[in-house]
């Protein structure tokens, strides 16, 4: 007996004159192929296939084009929701403050609409930006969206897949007091393992030798590490160029080397958004 006659008789060829099995509400049975196809797409839900080229044919399940576009939806969508969590669970580790979480692009009410315009370039070059240490040094007075704009920057980040960590000084200072040498390095390399630090209000914090010192360590830290650095702050380019203090100018000449300043207008947003609060309150009061 040769090999295609053991196939035949362990294997029943398909009549391919009947459909094999039933044909579901959202199919067909086409006589020309005698295959099983989808009513909506018009692809096909079987195939005929001869196994080891003996003649006999068997009828196989398949899946039509709906059927893989289902699919491929369910897959994006599983890709997506482990893309969130993995998103949302980096931005509980790297911004502590939870407020800044609300901190979106799409949620700039336009006060800064230049300074707003290079933080989206930030983001979309962001490769670049990491590959050459290109950081940013967001500047200008109390109240006018210096904090909100870092925010969008890290938000956008996290939600690209970078690690990110927005946080102040005092906290980090607070961090490294009470560490011996040894933690303190391994806190700072720590620091280093994200892709961007961020460091908001540079300039408010409690001056002391040993607070300088930490600071100065910090910055010098992910300098070294040639890693992005983001900085948003009270003072001027010119005053921090003009420093002449050396504790603080060696901090200052590192963080000029790294970032690009980047002014933000002189609009008191808090002041103005205060406003507009005391202004609704009153039309309710005397509705």
């Amino acid at each position: 007996m040769n090999a295609g006659e053991s196939w035949r008789k362990r294997f029943k060829p398909a009549d391919l004159s009947v459909p094999g099995r039933e044909v579901a509400e959202d199919e067909y049975f086409n006589k020309d192929d005698g295959l099983i196809y989808c009513a909506k797409c018009n692809t096909k839900r079987q195939i005929a296939m001869d196994f080891g080229n003996f003649g006999v044919l068997q009828r196989l399940p398949v899946p039509c084009k709906c059927m893989k576009e289902e699919r491929e939806r369910e897959r994006r969508a599983m890709d997506e929701a482990q893309r969130r969590a993995s998103a949302d669970l980096n931005r509980s580790k790297g911004i502590a403050d939870t407020i800044y979480h609300q901190y979106r692009f799409e949620n700039d009410r336009g006060y800064n609409a230049q300074a707003m315009k290079m933080a989206k370039k930030y983001v979309a070059e962001w490769d670049e930006m990491r590959k050459n240490n290109r950081g940013l040094l967001l500047w200008g007075d109390t109240g006018t969206g210096k904090s909100f704009t870092a925010a969008c920057i890290a938000n956008a980040l996290i939600d690209k897949g970078a690690r990110v960590m927005m946080t102040g000084l005092p906290w980090l200072i607070e961090e490294l007091s009470g560490r011996y040498y040894k933690s303190k390095n391994e806190f700072i390399d720590s620091l280093n393992g994200y892709s961007l630090l961020i460091i908001d209000d540079l300039g408010t914090e409690h001056s002391s030798a040993y607070s300088i010192e930490q600071i100065y360590r910090i910055i010098d830290g992910r300098y070294r590490s040639n890693k992005p650095l983001i900085v948003t702050t009270n003072l001027t380019p010119d005053l921090m160029r003009a420093e002449q203090e050396v504790s603080y100018k060696r901090i200052y000449d590192r963080i000029l080397a790294m970032s690009a300043p980047l002014r933000m207008n002189d609009v008191n947003i808090r002041q103005k958004k205060a406003a507009a609060k005391t202004r609704e309150l009153k039309k309710l009061l005397q509705a």
